[in-house]
């Protein structure tokens, strides 16, 4: 089992690893559901939970048409997201040095519904994602051709 299945059974076990093939296959499973849209969305996108600390990037699915399964969870690399105040900070890793962010901007944010859209400098609308889950752990947006998992990060400003 890698390392990145071994991340996802730990998060859904509530920290405690599990040898577990069962359980593994249902955290990856549970996973899977959210990001393919076939998990049930709780309750109302709230700001609140959303700005509720910083989000890292654990797993995401490319976009492709047909059924999914587990094989086709990626492991993301950490970058780095932060609501706050309608400011969104990204810190995106290195490519060349895993260890340390490269790219870092803040772009101006605004929760409509259940999208998050990003607006440029001049206020014009540069993309909108979609928010497939939320909950006090977990996010999970549609970026487009990307379904990108979310878990809490210690906040980095």
């Amino acid at each position: 089992m890698n390392v990145f299945k071994i991340i996802l059974i730990s998060l859904f076990s509530c920290g405690v690893l599990k040898a577990q093939t069962d359980e593994g296959e249902k955290a990856l499973n549970q996973v899977l559901e959210i990001l393919t849209s076939k998990a049930d969305q709780n309750h109302l996108v709230d700001e609140k939970d959303l700005e509720k600390g910083a989000w890292e990037a654990l797993s995401y699915l490319n976009e492709k048409s047909g059924e999914y399964s587990t094989e086709d969870l990626l492991e993301a690399v950490p970058d780095y997201y932060s609501y706050k105040n309608g400011q969104l900070i990204l810190k995106l890793i290195n490519p060349q040095n895993y260890n340390e962010y490269g790219l870092e901007l803040t772009v101006k944010y605004q929760l409509s519904g259940d999208t998050v859209q990003l607006f440029g400098e001049n206020g014009e609308l540069k993309d909108s994602w979609l928010v497939l889950y939320l909950d006090e752990n977990y996010l999970a947006l549609d970026m487009g051709d990307l379904h990108v998992f979310f878990t809490h990060s210690p906040i980095q400003e």
